[in-house]
């Protein structure tokens, strides 16, 4: 058969030819819609299907490739499982091996008619005796044709996608590989970088990642492709960076004795941390193109405080500023911070959260509506106005916005950003600040900020005990109980946090069925916490509340009419309360290292000794390891790095949320790779700022859709 002489990869499925239209229906359900979306699902794994072992060699806890007939197959149902259970007898020449499927009724008829299979895992002994369960298997053709040939070599195992399992994927991608002429294909990667590297070429790599004949060809070929994904990544943060550098942004003046005075308010001095980033920020604004800053600290190190110096200095200079918090929580506590710490200064304030609007001035708050608003912002008398999402739905742009800030920018997608940047009318880009407690692991600094610059705030305030931290067993628990009660009698407060509910899901109606599990994690610990603890009075906080119940909720901590906070995962962002100091995370398993550790900082805001105990619901050797470097170590960076290190960048970032593959999330856990492809990408850029002589790789990075929403 001749093949088809494939040039451009971008030709959708449908016009392709190749395959059949139910099939074509059936991937671009998957989002699989062009020959490059096929042939770019590299698989994450491959398995060494080249040796077959008789039945007769086969030892117990030993990988096996078998091949023989399906003598005998039956279902039955488990009753101590509930399981539908599909019992195989396998046979070959030297003899039989019982094979177990659970949950698979469908392989009774496939299995029908004794057919000649391969079936390959691991083998285990067990009341079944020796035997093989839940096998990888593929029915072969009696015939010596090239399909079965083919098995006996490096099987390559590719994620599944959208409704859309690996084995399906699998059989397309060969189907293509087996019409197609792949040679022609153009490679984006520079000739001279894929020598250096040795790598093979595209439609090589292409070969090697799909039908490989060693191990080693497979590792090249992902390699290759790993890199690839880095470069490209790199290349568009850097053109992003240049496109900034020729946008206008206002030039702000630096009022030093402005600032001076509204420092002398409190009682303490900047750290030497905060004094270095204000006066990185300071000498941004004075240059005529916009910054684009991420500020990472400590939880408690002072960010807040950074950025209401750089929002004062804006200000003093005309120019109004927004800031967006991710929760209506947060979004009300940097108003509340901000009307008491601007209360002598002739600022104007505004709060927006979806249901509702205050004004400030001069200490003084008052309600208003969204409408009058609006207008005291289009007046100018609003010159810091702070909200939520709220603000993206501002219907007139803002005259003269000079800077923006974004808390906790990790929780905001690219769109979102740029969206609240656009907010000005004026030929004017705004400076833009965005602030993270989480810590940022250099591997991904390197590879996911490159547009950025990045100030690193890390002192602390002076006074402040590190929080001791110990793993707890459920039968410790009165006890941790009577060390909370002694601390509540001391007029301190205790946080419960309840297990994390994993939303894995788009599918709305299971979005909602976990959201409620969640909700009613927190009520039933809600009402054994006020059973345990009769003589104080017990506040709740979950993420889905109303607006003025989490208001409410908050303001009785504040205030001491409550003493005890049980809460979700909602507390981690936005709480400050000095007098916690005793904390429980339920299920702390459930929870990565980062956001364990902005949950701990919840407590010991002030000079007062706090604690944290995590209770484990389930353990396995990862969660021990993740728990336990909770329990060594108050290090922000190092718990980063090494919550890449046990949960690998896909679950450190989101996967679902990241919109990078998994080949691109195991390529950021490697350093020298991420080096590689820094290295080469400022060197292209240095050569041709904006790619004009590079055609092919200008088309891949303006493809290429990087969002950490």
């Amino acid at each position: 058969m001749q093949k088809k002489i494939i040039s451009n990869l971008s030709i959708s499925l449908k016009d392709s030819g190749i395959l059949a239209h139910q099939t074509v229906a059936k991937l671009e359900k998957s989002n699989f819609h062009t020959l490059k979306d096929v042939l770019l699902h590299i698989p994450y794994a491959y398995q060494d299907l080249s040796t077959v072992t008789p039945i007769s060699q086969i030892k117990q806890n030993s990988f096996a490739v078998v091949v023989g007939t399906i003598s005998s197959v039956r279902m039955f149902r488990s009753p101590r499982y509930r399981l539908f259970m599909v019992n195989a007898s396998l046979e070959d020449a030297s003899g039989k091996l019982r094979v177990v499927w659970f949950n698979q009724p469908y392989l009774v008829k496939q299995f029908a008619g004794n057919p000649l299979v391969a079936v390959w895992g691991t083998a285990v002994k067990n009341n079944f005796g020796l035997n093989i369960s839940n096998p990888s298997f593929q029915i072969l053709s009696r015939e010596d044709d090239d399909i079965s040939n083919e098995l006996f070599g490096i099987f390559p195992m590719y994620p599944n996608s959208e409704g859309t399992t690996g084995t399906y994927i699998k059989t397309v991608v060969q189907k293509i590989l087996h019409s197609c002429d792949l040679s022609p294909l153009a490679d984006p990667l520079p000739k001279n970088i894929r020598e250096q590297l040795r790598f093979p070429t595209f439609s090589e790599a292409l070969i090697l990642a799909h039908s490989p004949k060693t191990l080693e060809e497979a590792r090249t070929a992902r390699k290759r492709f790993a890199f690839e994904k880095l470069f490209f990544m790199q290349l568009k943060l850097y053109l992003n960076k240049a496109t900034l550098a020729q946008q206008k942004a206002p030039i702000i003046s630096i009022h030093k004795e402005e600032i001076s005075r509204f420092l002398k308010r409190f009682d303490f001095s900047l750290t030497q941390g905060q004094t270095e980033v204000v006066a990185d920020i300071f000498r941004s604004f004075e240059k005529p193109f916009p910054q684009n800053r991420l500020i990472q600290g400590e939880v408690g190190s002072g960010k807040t405080l950074v950025a209401e110096i750089a929002a004062l200095t804006t200000i003093l200079s005309g120019y109004q500023v927004c800031m967006m918090a991710p929760t209506e929580i947060l979004a009300r506590q940097h108003f509340q911070r901000a009307t008491k710490d601007f209360a002598q200064h002739d600022i104007g304030i505004g709060l927006l959260v979806s249901k509702e609007t205050q004004f400030a001035k001069n200490g003084f708050t008052a309600k208003k509506k969204k409408e009058e608003l609006h207008r005291l912002l289009l007046q100018k008398r609003i010159q810091l106005l702070i909200g939520t999402h709220a603000l993206l739905e501002i219907k007139h742009p803002l005259s003269d916005v000079g800077l923006i800030i974004i808390d906790e920018q990790q929780r905001f997608g690219v769109k979102q950003r740029g969206k609240l940047s656009v907010l000005s009318s004026e030929k004017q880009i705004p400076h833009v600040l965005s602030m993270t407690a989480t810590p940022i692991p250099r591997t991904l600094a390197l590879a996911l900020y490159a547009d950025m610059q990045l100030s690193l705030l890390k002192d602390m305030p002076g006074g402040r005990k590190p929080v001791q931290t110990k793993i707890i067993k459920e039968t410790d628990r009165p006890k941790l109980y009577a060390f909370a009660m002694q601390e509540l009698k001391k007029g301190h407060q205790f946080f419960v946090i309840c297990p994390r509910v994993e939303v894995m899901s788009d599918e709305n109606k299971k979005i909602q069925s976990l959201l409620k599990m969640e909700i009613k994690n927190v009520k039933e610990e809600f009402e054994k916490i006020k059973k345990a603890f009769p003589t104080y009075k017990t506040a709740m906080l979950y993420g889905s509340m109303k607006s003025d119940e989490k208001a409410d909720a908050l303001d009785q901590l504040q205030n001491g009419r409550s003493q005890i906070l049980v809460a979700s995962s909602v507390i981690e962002v936005g709480i400050d309360l000095p007098l916690a100091t005793v904390m429980l995370i339920e299920g702390a398993e459930r929870f990565g290292l980062s956001q364990l550790h902005q949950m701990r900082g919840r407590v010991g805001r002030s000079i007062h000794q706090s604690s944290c105990f995590l209770i484990p619901q389930k353990y396995s050797a990862t969660a021990y390891r993740r728990l336990k470097a909770m329990e060594e170590s108050n290090d922000a960076m190092y718990l980063a790095e090494k919550d890449l290190e046990i949960r690998g960048a896909g679950e450190l970032l989101g996967q679902r949320q990241s919109g990078l593959s998994d080949l691109t999330m195991e390529a950021l856990q490697n350093t020298q790779l991420v080096a590689h492809a820094k290295h080469y990408a400022e060197d292209i850029i240095q050569e041709d700022p904006f790619l004009k002589n590079n055609p092919l790789l200008k088309e891949e990075v303006n493809d290429l859709h990087i969002s950490y929403d």
